[in-house]
């Protein structure tokens, strides 16, 4: 890590070590600006093998505030490299500002960042915290910011998180991604060509039974689930009616036009998934058709198997690109424009009692 420096001397600074690059044959490019907000050492850690992963392949101006939790400390450091702590090899790099404060300091955080951000390219704000807590900076910083991206799984509070971001969606002009929203998207694509002829959309309306399975450590890795049924129940103009608990099961229960629906969240997914992964998606229709979507275990893809009474069609193998890493985790997370599809799921969870999941 470079040395600190004093905050007048950062654009000094940022000149200095663009100088040393230069002498490399290395250059800059800021394709655009990311402030990164980091509540704590552990989240440091996480936040710095995302950074690596948007960096080797578009150069940015990474400005990171890492807030130290300590309350006996009280200040404000300042210092700047290249790329990751200046590791790069790369021909074309990025710049590195990092921002260290206490709690005390953090008025002061939005006045220092305003004259560093690159005119004339988009600003994302990568919010590793819960926003729906009283925070000094970033109020200030979604005053500037082209996007949020947060991740739901970072907040304990599902429920206060949906309505701050109802309530920001209605009065602030700025694009929100949430990961775990986005993390779904292979998903929803999958289950949008599951139903892609007449008489399969047709059987939408007669969905009875859903049930959703996926791997369960903490409340968080619910998540992912509570958003994929909020979507579906959004979609298909679903009724809520009531929730409990069978089995280890949370069930939901709801109503359409024409009958009633219950939605089984499966905490039991594959052994060899990550904690908070989808695993399979089941319906059943009125009229016993049956749509079962399962992801191969160990693998990328999922297996969609359909029935009726009398008959089984072939099964079909469908890609589930993975959006953790690489171009499908940059393009979902800072160039995919937000959808009312996210409004209309946030409306649908709040219904919900999520303090009981």
């Amino acid at each position: 890590m470079n040395p600190d420096i004093q905050i007048g001397d950062i654009q000094q600074e940022l000149m200095n070590v663009q100088g040393q690059k230069r002498s490399r044959e290395q250059t800059y490019g800021c394709l655009f600006n990311l402030i990164v907000y980091s509540p704590s050492e552990k989240r440091r850690v996480d936040l710095e093998k995302i950074l690596q992963s948007i960096t080797v392949k578009f150069p940015c101006r990474i400005i990171f505030i890492e807030n130290d939790e300590r309350k006996d400390e009280n200040y404000l450091r300042v210092n700047v490299s290249s790329g990751q702590e200046g590791k790069t090899q790369q021909k074309v790099v990025s710049e590195f500002i990092r921002v260290a404060t206490t709690k005390q300091q953090h008025e002061r955080v939005p006045f220092l960042i305003l004259p560093l951000i690159m005119p004339d390219v988009p600003i994302y704000l990568l919010w590793a915290d819960d926003p729906s807590k009283e925070c000094l900076i970033l109020p200030e910083l979604l005053k500037i910011a082209t996007r949020l991206i947060f991740n739901s799984r970072w907040c304990d509070d599902l429920h206060r998180v949906a309505l701050f971001m109802l309530n920001l969606l209605s009065t602030n002009p700025i694009d929100i991604m949430d990961m775990t929203w986005a993390y779904l998207n292979g998903w929803r694509k999958i289950i949008a060509k599951a139903f892609d002829t007449p008489s399969k959309i047709a059987d939408l309306k007669q969905i009875k039974d859903v049930k959703i399975s996926y791997q369960k450590e903490s409340l968080q890795d619910t998540y992912g689930a509570i958003f994929l049924q909020g979507w579906l129940a959004a979609q298909l103009q679903w009724k809520f009616l009531t929730e409990e608990v069978f089995l280890e099961q949370k069930v939901l229960a709801y109503s359409n036009s024409v009958h009633d629906i219950s939605v089984r969240l499966d905490p039991k997914g594959h052994e060899d998934i990550l904690p908070g992964r989808i695993s399979g998606v089941e319906f059943t229709t009125s009229t016993h058709n049956s749509y079962v979507l399962a992801k191969e275990s160990g693998g990328a893809k999922v297996l969609l198997r359909t029935s009726t009474a009398t008959e089984c069609e072939l099964p079909c193998t469908m890609q589930l690109p993975d959006p953790h890493r690489g171009y499908h985790f940059i393009k979902e997370i800072f160039y995919r424009p937000s959808s009312h599809e996210y409004a209309d799921m946030l409306k649908q969870i709040v219904k919900l009692n999520l303090e009981n999941f």
